[in-house]
């Protein structure tokens, strides 16, 4: 199975384009007319179980504080993986008390699964125009993966706010007299110390932002966490895993489509429908926990109080562990 790089992009939302890719790397081909259920539809949800353990596997060194923070890691690993088929994603924050606790290496580790590559890094700037500027240079040149990298103030920006929610972006080319429109086909992180994302000095400018976000929160409980010594360079282990990584990721994606995609009884995630239908539905399909409950950070940017969540294998309490079972931990 060949598998790109970097994906020129596309323009517009397809659900055929998802279900190819899905059945690709999933080797087998659709089931008949709508209406017929799976013969093996048993064996499609344990295959899924199995892949998400699969995907887990570079995320288990990093000590998530909650199980929904390790939800929304997997949530963004499997946005990239399919975002060229998802019209808009929600940006995905990820914050911890103390430096070196691994908010880098989280963001190049979910970008170098979905396409090979670390993330573009970016900085973060208070002059609205310079980051426009930068947004618009990376969405013509079609970067997959942007980290607003070590944010040390408030994450916040009227442009960026509208950019989430938008499946082009418009501007002027530097010296010349034409406009031009570019694809968003672009996942956004940002990382920073105890980050704090919200809006403009308003409180509609504050709901804009922490709508279309998701915190991560990780936190090594140590006070030099960059002291640790690891067994795994996850640069390395990564690309020499990303075919089966790759696999697992879309193998969980096919099997919730197959499945129906079977859809509990949650709050909706408003202007990320699509992105909420199929990635955030695909793992509380697997029983993690809800991702968007990571969103509770972004309401009180000081509560570091969310209970550990269960999911598959108590998915954070291992986690947790990771540093004091065989050195691994990032």
């Amino acid at each position: 199975m060949r598998l790109p790089v970097e994906p020129e992009p596309v323009e517009g939302f397809s659900a055929k384009k998802i279900v190819a890719a899905i059945d690709e790397a999933g080797g087998q081909k659709r089931p008949g007319p709508a209406g017929k259920a799976e013969p093996e539809a048993t064996k499609g949800t344990l295959k899924a179980e199995n892949a998400l353990k699969t995907i887990m596997e570079p995320l288990a060194g990093f000590p998530f504080v909650s199980g929904a923070d390790l939800a929304a890691a997997l949530a963004a690993v499997l946005t990239v993986l399919v975002r060229l088929c998802l019209p808009k994603v929600p940006l995905f924050g990820i914050t911890a008390p103390e430096k070196g606790s691994g908010k880098s290496l989280l963001a190049d580790a979910i970008a170098l699964i979905g396409t090979g590559l670390k993330c573009t890094l970016i900085p973060y700037s208070h002059d609205a125009e310079e980051v426009r500027k930068s947004l618009f240079t990376h969405a013509l040149k079609g970067t997959s993966v942007l980290n607003f990298d070590n944010i040390a103030t408030t994450f916040k920006g009227d442009f960026l706010c509208a950019l989430l929610t938008s499946t082009t972006i418009d501007d002027r080319i530097l010296g010349a007299s034409k406009s031009v429109t570019a694809p968003n086909v672009m996942t956004i992180l940002a990382t920073g110390n105890n980050l704090t994302i919200a809006g403009d000095l308003t409180t509609r400018a504050l709901l804009i932002l922490t709508t279309r976000a998701l915190l991560i929160q990780i936190d090594a409980e140590m006070e030099k966490p960059e002291e640790r010594h690891f067994e795994i360079d996850l640069t390395r282990w990564i690309p020499e895993n990303r075919a089966r990584l790759v696999t697992a990721g879309l193998t969980i994606l096919r099997a919730y489509h197959l499945a129906g995609r079977p859809k509990p009884d949650w709050k909706e995630f408003g202007r990320f429908e699509d992105w909420s239908n199929l990635v955030r539905g695909a793992l509380v399909w697997l029983d993690t926990e809800d991702p968007l409950a990571t969103r509770r950070g972004l309401a009180d940017a000081d509560s570091r109080n969310r209970e550990p969540g269960s999911g598959i294998d108590g998915l954070a309490r291992p986690v947790r562990r990771c540093a004091d079972n065989g050195g691994r931990g990032y």
